[in-house]
C-alpha cells in the first residue's frame, strides 16, 4: 500500500496510528483520482469520524442508532486491470460524493467526517 501522493494530499491526510490514510471528502476525491492515475485500485473506503486524532467507525445519527458507513469494489473474474481500476475510481467517486458529510451525522462540533480508503497496485 506503499503510495507517494502529491504534497496538498499528504498534508490533507488524517493517518491513523497505523499508518492508513483518510482524507475530507474534496481531499478524498482527488486522492481517489490520483491512485487511479497511478494504476492503483480503490478496494473500497469508510467513513470515520474524527476527534482529537482518536477514530470511531460509528457515526452519531440525527435520528436512530450509530451508522457504519462502507463501499467495496471486488475485481471480477477476468477483468483487465485497467477496466478494475477505471470502475473501482468511479464506483469510489460515486460513494464518497453520496456518503454523509459532517452536516448529514450528529457528529460533536469538534468532530469530522473523514473518508478512508483502501487500495492496491495489480503488482500487490
Amino acid at each position: 500500500m506503499a503510495m507517494q501522493f502529491p504534497r496538498e494530499l499528504e498534508d490533507a491526510a488524517f493517518r491513523s496510528s497505523n499508518g492508513e490514510y483518510a482524507w475530507q471528502r474534496a481531499e478524498a476525491l482527488a486522492a481517489v483520482r490520483v491512485l487511479a492515475d497511478r494504476g492503483r485500485a480503490v478496494l473500497g473506503g469508510e467513513l470515520w469520524l474524527v476527534s482529537d486524532r482518536e477514530v470511531w467507525g460509528t457515526l452519531p445519527q440525527h435520528s436512530g442508532p450509530p451508522a457504519v458507513y462502507a463501499w467495496e469494489t471486488e475485481r471480477r473474474p477476468n477483468e483487465p486491470w485497467p477496466t478494475y481500476v477505471a470502475r473501482a475510481c468511479g464506483d469510489a467517486l460515486s460513494a464518497i460524493q453520496a456518503l454523509p458529510g459532517e452536516a448529514e451525522v450528529a457528529a460533536p462540533p469538534e468532530a469530522k467526517v473523514y473518508y478512508n480508503l483502501t487500495w492496491t497496485g495489480a503488482d500487490e
